[in-house]
């Protein structure tokens, strides 16, 4: 097997807790360090005997990869900070709280040659499906927006008064 792969987790709230749980029992990661700017959190997490810091400017310099699991209006800080230190980064969705953000973050990447990797865990939990199993659901699929060879849907589901915005290949 390869060497695990040296990574943070930026954020310590609920889903980056949930991220550094994970990370703990996998063979293929090392978790080197969790940036989290709440120092009542940091502290619990360093009591834990986890190593934790208050930015990303204070990471290990051997960490390659980072999670970032903080609240949506500090995802372009952060995410522009990893970059700027090379790092691959797996973001939780959304990308940037505002389109333009989202673009920057994007096209940053992309122009370093960095892997962004948009993390939608919970459209695949186990659990989401046995909810859906366990109802008849009617959803309504309404196309509102065709551009290029995609076409953004609108996804309704009356049981659940879930939306959510898909984009499908025509």
């Amino acid at each position: 097997m390869k060497k695990p792969l040296p990574i943070c987790v930026i954020g310590a709230g609920l889903i980056g807790a949930r991220h550094v749980e994970v990370a703990l029992k996998s063979d293929f990661v090392d978790l080197v360090a969790v940036v989290e700017a709440d120092e009542a959190r940091r502290i619990k997490l360093i009591e834990s005997g986890l190593s934790a810091v208050a930015a990303v400017d204070d990471l290990p310099k051997n960490v390659r990869a980072a999670v970032i699991a903080t609240p949506t209006p500090a995802h372009y800080e952060n995410s522009m900070s990893a970059l700027d230190k090379g790092l691959g980064v797996l973001l939780e969705k959304p990308v940037a709280a505002t389109l333009g953000e989202a673009r920057a973050v994007v096209d940053a990447f992309e122009k370093a040659g960095i892997p962004l990797v948009v993390g939608h865990h919970r459209r695949c939990h186990p659990s989401r499906f046995r909810r859906v199993k366990s109802f008849q659901v009617s959803v309504i699929w309404l196309v509102f927006k065709v551009f290029g060879r995609y076409a953004k849907m609108t996804a309704i589901s009356t049981h659940f008064g879930a939306v959510s915005q898909v984009r499908v290949l025509l």
